[in-house]
């Protein structure tokens, strides 16, 4: 007993050592893609007042989104988002325990296997240092997965281990309640359950003729029953609603179009679980506009199909050992196929989304492996080994393109070079650095062929603004003030008044004769499409206190003060003040 204990703390301990020396690296790591959105642009994770009113918002990706303990988590671990270190180390964490506690469920599945300690530690070395776990582990946006696969695997935990009913009761209650409040992928768990219970009686782990048995089983869904209904109802009285059409309608072709949808995406998953070192690109890697729009799109069909026939036909047979991991793979990963409308559009499948199916599919090969006694010959170590070698080598190549926004973007760039998302965000990250003549040249092709011409035009546009080159960027914002009016944009959408507040501070930094009457002009015509940009008011009291117009600027104060009611009113003046460069107070 001693000596089995030993050999699962050195395993244990191996595991962590391993999966930190592969992971480490990510720590230093900066934003990336959406964290720049929701982490540094973000007012609220910077005042503890707006905070509490975004826990009350839909998550900005969408407005079906409500995953408000992630962002309390980020918001205790951050440092106002100035660096990105603290983030990056919360998800190395997260992940090592994710994989510390997979290696501890799999551990007990496979308690009748003479091999339990090396054959768990290989499997859990085969989801730590995974290429498909790279967006969880080295993109700080991979948060909710990542913590939503931590409360789902103690999910497991409990079921298969707490034998008081009421401990069973609370705490199954509180896991599930909390992994809905992460992802909505919690939904998952309504087929989950029912076949792991299935077929951990067939595997013998569980015995429905044993009345306690039985017991602990009507406790989990119980369970999970009340804290579904308490996470709608929490969902429900924030949002007001629980749900809203998106208007993204990928299904207007009719059901064999669906269908086809469905299996595509069914093959992407089952083909990056086998070959991790598939295309491995994050944007739009499956084409959600078309059933076949490349040979790409036959190879996960086909996948997605002999998938589904495998399935079929081992249910026909009632081949367990082959059904079990499948079965519930497929069940972890129905929220992501895409059987009711998406709430966002292009965002048809992601690695990501097989973060957790991976963890659900290595249990179910646990309890396959510990019911047959397989036996594993020398050969079979060494092949696992050159397994995890040769994962860790793909896992160590890919995620360096995960530093920065440039470095993202550009192996982004490279694998879809199709892709207006890939080349817009590459362009903004060139612009950033600088480099506003490179963009330009390089962006020339796209402007020809008017592929996303707005945003690169505006991003260039801004790129001169900045480097003070005020010519250049007057006469691309001209062209991009054309253009939005040629395609028929409203003189009162907000991107127009975007655009304006642009150019105005462009001519507010850059003063000259006649510049900051055209600033003036430029943000009273913002502020009336949108009063309540913040951005403006802020530009025009600047503007007024360069022109000593003390009047204007007591309003525009106390109309900012108004938009930023959620803070108290010394948290106003202090951040009001910092953004003017003026003591605030004297105003008012």
């Amino acid at each position: 007993m001693v000596f089995e204990k030993n050999k699962t703390v050195i395993a244990a301990s191996i595991l962590a050592i391993i999966t930190l020396l592969v992971w480490l690296p990510v720590t230093g790591f900066g934003f990336v893609w959406d964290d720049n959105q929701f982490l540094k642009s973000e007012l609220y994770f910077h005042n503890f007042d707006l905070f509490l009113q975004a826990l009350q918002s839909p998550f900005f990706v969408s407005q079906n989104y409500y995953r408000p303990l992630p962002l309390i988590v980020l918001y205790l671990v951050g440092d106002d988002a100035v660096s990105a270190s603290p983030y990056h180390w919360l998800l190395l964490c997260i992940h090592l325990a994710n994989t510390l506690l997979l290696f501890s469920l799999l551990l007990i599945l496979l308690k009748n296997s003479s091999f339990r300690v090396p054959v768990a530690l290989i499997a859990a070395l085969f989801f730590a240092v995974n290429p498909v776990t790279t967006e969880v582990v080295a993109w700080i946006s991979g948060i909710f997965d990542g913590l939503f696969a931590t409360f789902a695997i103690l999910l497991f935990l409990v079921d298969f281990r707490a034998r008081s009913t009421s401990v069973r009761l609370v705490l199954i209650f509180f896991l599930y309640l909390c992994a809905a409040l992460t992802k909505e992928m919690a939904a998952a768990f309504v087929l989950i359950f029912p076949v792991w219970h299935f077929f951990l009686m067939k595997a013998g782990l569980l015995n429905w003729k044993e009345l306690s048995e039985r017991k602990r089983l009507v406790c989990t869904y119980t369970a999970c029953f009340f804290a579904g209904i308490t996470y709608l109802l929490i969902r429900y009285f924030t949002l007001g609603y629980l749900y809203i059409p998106s208007g993204v309608d990928l299904y207007s072709e009719g059901v064999a179009f669906r269908v086809g949808l469905i299996v595509k995406a069914i093959g992407y998953y089952i083909l990056h679980l086998l070959y991790p070192v598939w295309d491995i690109s994050p944007v739009n890697p499956v084409d959600s506009k078309l059933v076949f729009s490349s040979n790409t799109d036959f190879v996960y069909f086909a996948a997605g199909s002999l998938l589904i026939m495998t399935v079929t036909f081992a249910a026909l047979k009632r081949k367990w050992n082959i059904l079990l991991p499948l079965a519930l793979f497929l069940a972890s990963i129905f929220p992501v196929l895409h059987l009711m409308p998406m709430s966002i559009g292009d965002n048809f499948a992601h690695l990501r989304f097989i973060y957790f199916p991976l963890m659900v599919a290595l249990l179910g090969l646990a309890i396959v492996i510990g019911k047959v006694s397989i036996r594993f010959t020398p050969g079979a170590w060494f092949a696992s080994g050159l397994v995890v070698l040769l994962l860790i080598a793909v896992t160590r190549s890919v995620t360096p393109f995960w530093v920065n926004d440039y470095t993202f973007w550009h192996w982004v760039k490279s694998i879809k070079p199709s892709s207006a998302t890939a080349k817009t965000n590459y362009y903004a990250a060139l612009a950033s650095h600088g480099e506003c003549e490179v963009v330009l040249r390089e962006a020339f092709p796209d402007f020809k062929n008017n592929n996303g011409t707005l945003p690169l035009l505006t991003t260039i546009a801004g790129c001169f603004a900045e480097k003070g080159d005020v010519a250049v960027s007057e006469k691309l914002y001209e062209i991009v003030m054309a253009d939005f009016y040629v395609q028929g944009f409203s003189g009162y959408d907000k991107r127009v008044a975007s655009i304006y507040l642009n150019i105005a501070t462009m001519y507010f930094n850059n003063p000259a004769e006649g510049r900051l009457n055209k600033a003036e002009g430029l943000v009273e015509a913002a502020l009336q499409i949108e009063p309540g940009n913040l951005k403006g008011i802020i530009l025009s009291a600047k503007i007024a206190i360069s022109q000593s117009d003390e009047p204007l600027v007591k309003r525009q104060i106390l109309r900012a003060m108004e938009v930023v009611s959620g803070l108290d009113r010394e948290e106003s003046i202090k951040m009001l003040s910092e953004e003017l460069g003026v003591s605030v107070s004297k105003y008012l």
